[in-house]
């Protein structure tokens, strides 16, 4: 199938894409729902770093801590198994009340420093 020609491997790479469309459409599906679920058990058994409380997944956030790359569906949405791993690595579980407390904490620190 190598063709030399690039053109033709377009149109063949295009080809095959439109004949296994369907494959291809439920191969990503499954890998997004596999990391949004690794993403969801990880929110469902860690308890908030501030208040320790254990919260349902849907109330508990990532605070990123360390220069953040991009944000957490990006890497789901792209399918980064990787990029999601690291990016997880400089998150905190928090919940969400605790998570607007540290934003705000932050973002008046940051107008200290500009007054």
């Amino acid at each position: 199938m190598p063709y030399k020609d690039s053109e033709k491997q377009r149109a063949y790479s295009k080809l095959h894409y439109l004949t296994n469309k369907k494959k291809y459409i439920q191969s990503n599906k499954k890998r997004r729902d596999e990391l949004k679920d690794y993403i969801r058990q990880m929110k469902q058994t860690t308890p908030c770093t501030d208040c320790g409380i254990n919260y349902p997944y849907y109330v508990m956030d990532f605070d990123h801590i360390k220069d953040k790359e991009a944000l957490i569906n990006k890497f789901i949405t792209n399918n980064n198994r990787t990029g999601l791993k690291n990016e997880l690595a400089k998150c905190e579980v928090v919940c969400s009340n605790c998570h607007r407390q540290r934003s705000y904490a932050r973002s008046m620190q940051s107008e200290d420093v500009r007054l």
